[in-house]
């Protein structure tokens, strides 16, 4: 469906290059290639957007750019792209998310202390969006990945207890035993253990 969708989009913007309709297509032109998993010529059709100063969906092209290169795990340019967005658009449409993104970039790459600043920043600007808790779960992960295990299970702790009912708290629970655990806490850890189990 998505490759039938670009050839139209082609098709059209090759008979049509100066349509009212042009720049919309060019974008779902982008979008299509994109979701059929053509990132070579996403990209390229993303770009061209972003190229165009005046084009009504610049934004998108930007936020386009950095989720391509991340699905090619090309997270130095994904970094790159989504830094330019935050830049250019801060409070834009997709400012949660391309800060949410910058954060899973470093975190990628095991830059944890960059990772930690990202998704801070993300808790601190929006504390009240949809998906905070994965920002707050993530930076959880980071304290633990870079071996800090007390900030770790403070911010593990804060995921349950501000989003109990999130998807994460019973992740963070999971990940609050196997501190425990490797801490020789065994009895602790098995109580995590089986608050989790009794969640499924």
């Amino acid at each position: 469906k998505s490759k039938e969708a670009a050839a139209g989009f082609s098709k059209f913007l090759a008979a049509y290059p100066d349509h009212p309709k042009s720049a919309e297509a060019s974008y779902w032109l982008a979008e299509s290639e994109y979701q059929a998993g053509d990132f070579r010529n996403a990209l390229k059709q993303y770009q061209s957007i972003v190229n165009t100063a005046k084009h009504p969906r610049r934004e998108e092209g930007m936020y386009g750019i950095g989720w391509t290169y991340y699905k090619q795990g090309d997270f130095p340019k994904a970094i790159g792209a989504f830094e330019q967005l935050i830049v250019a658009y801060p409070s834009g449409k997709f400012s949660f998310d391309g800060r949410l993104r910058l954060g899973d970039c470093y975190f990628q790459q095991k830059d944890y202390k960059k990772a930690a600043g990202a998704y801070r920043a993300v808790i601190r600007l929006f504390p009240q969006s949809d998906g905070v808790d994965y920002a707050m779960y993530q930076l959880g992960q980071t304290y633990f990945r870079s071996g800090d295990h007390e900030q770790a299970a403070d911010q593990f702790n804060a995921v349950i207890k501000s989003y109990p009912n999130s998807s994460l708290a019973d992740d963070a629970q999971y990940a609050l035993g196997w501190i425990k655990f490797q801490r020789k806490e065994y009895s602790a850890a098995t109580k995590d253990f089986q608050s989790t189990i009794a969640n499924y």
